[in-house]
């Protein structure tokens, strides 16, 4: 539940949908080149992002 409502309300903010799909592209690049030392860095660094820009703009979250 509170995953759609955090996709929902970030989708559109400050680029993030097309920011979210470079990041996945280049983790499964890295995937299809079996490169699991970028793709873990790729994967953890999109996360983190996340959860930074949902901190940011989330406020209906606290």
């Amino acid at each position: 539940l509170h995953v759609r409502a955090i996709r929902r309300a970030t989708i559109s903010q400050n680029n993030r949908a097309a920011r979210s799909i470079i990041e996945h592209l280049r983790i499964i690049e890295a995937l299809e080149r079996r490169d699991t030392e970028l793709a873990e860095r790729l994967t953890r660094q999109h996360t983190l992002d996340l959860a930074a820009h949902v901190d940011r703009y989330c406020d209906f979250l606290d």
